[in-house]
């Protein structure tokens, strides 16, 4: 367990060092963090990298198709890939299993799975080794992510879905505001001319 707080310890800290000595703004910062809380909190772990650069290479092609007319859709893409990590193989059986039941309760469902049952279903998923690891990982988790994503069919899907949503909005907005709110805050930030 000690091990565990002494990398989180070690994670907290690069953040903070990504947050204070970055010469980016404190919008593009506070973007930068809610994106990838954004990412991180939908049901993409294993993914979320991939699909986070391909956001920010979008927002860029955007903006440089705009002449610059866009430059609030730019944001720190560190601090992005530091959030997604808000789900990871650790926490992602509760964090799924807490989105699908959000989703079934919305949804009116009357057959909702137990904890159980749904572990049990996305196990391939969510085994650590297809997660992590050497490239030769990478086909057996695509192989295994679309067979769960037929065996889940629209039943389980849709209120995943609907509860990641519902989650994943609001808490990266949230986290827009508090990231800019500490920023603009902090003894360290007030000494930044960044915007």
């Amino acid at each position: 367990m000690g091990g565990f707080f002494r990398s989180f310890k070690r994670w907290y800290f690069k953040f903070l060092r990504l947050l204070f000595y970055s010469s980016d703004s404190k919008h593009k910062l506070a973007l930068g963090g809610a994106i990838g809380c954004f990412w991180g909190l939908t049901p993409t772990v294993g993914l979320q990298i991939t699909i986070l650069t391909v956001t920010y290479a979008l927002l860029y092609f955007i903006n440089k198709i705009s002449a610059n007319r866009l430059k609030v859709l730019e944001f720190n893409l560190p601090i992005a890939i530091a959030l997604t990590w808000v789900s990871n193989p650790l926490n992602a059986p509760v964090l799924y299993f807490s989105w699908y039941a959000i989703g079934v309760f919305l949804l009116g469902s009357e057959s909702a799975l137990s904890f159980n049952d749904f572990i049990t279903m996305l196990q391939p998923l969510l085994e650590i080794r297809n997660m992590l690891g050497s490239l030769d990982h990478l086909g057996a988790y695509f192989g295994n992510f679309k067979t769960v994503l037929i065996l889940l069919g629209t039943n389980i899907l849709y209120p995943l879905l609907l509860g990641c949503f519902i989650t994943a909005i609001p808490s990266s907005v949230g986290f827009y505001m508090f990231l800019r709110w500490f920023l603009e805050h902090s003894k360290f930030a007030k000494s930044r001319n960044t915007k």
